[in-house]
């Protein structure tokens, strides 16, 4: 039981090292790996290749999620696609196509921005299960200021 609360904050921590937090979402994704909150999907990290493949690391999956993104009116849009076999349990929508949305209710997401694939999620492999639960993201904001 000791292990399973200590080795997830200690992940946390370790990309903390790597990160910014705030605001400050680089306008090219490519290559870094975002921190995000919302109250529906909890905390979610996803990395962004500078090739347009995404590994979403999602609450409750075993493994990170391939997917692929772009922008789309001079950046105004940012548009993801995951698999047909996906499905988004608050959308309640299977994957397929590409899904957009306005670049800055994108950005009011992101709690952190890291350099890089901190986590090797494009490997498929994660390192632990993450839950939807915020104290993830308060734990990981402490490590980083």
């Amino acid at each position: 039981m000791f292990l399973k609360k200590i080795l997830p904050a200690l992940a946390l921590s370790m990309l903390a090292g790597a990160c910014q937090t705030g605001a400050d979402v680089p306008t090219d994704l490519g290559g870094n790996t975002i921190l995000f909150y919302n109250q529906a999907h909890g905390v979610q990290v996803e990395y962004f290749s500078k090739s347009g493949r995404t590994s979403l690391w999602y609450p409750g999956n075993t493994g990170s999620l391939p997917g692929r993104w772009t922008t789309k009116m001079d950046g105004n849009l940012i548009c993801f696609g995951y698999p047909k076999n996906s499905y988004n349990p608050v959308t309640k929508e299977l994957g397929g196509g590409l899904k957009c949305r306005l670049t800055a209710d994108f950005k009011r997401n992101v709690r952190q921005t890291c350099k890089g694939d901190v986590f090797n999620l494009a490997s498929g492999k994660i390192p632990f299960v993450l839950t939807k639960s915020r104290s993830q993201i308060s734990t990981l904001k402490k490590s980083c200021s």
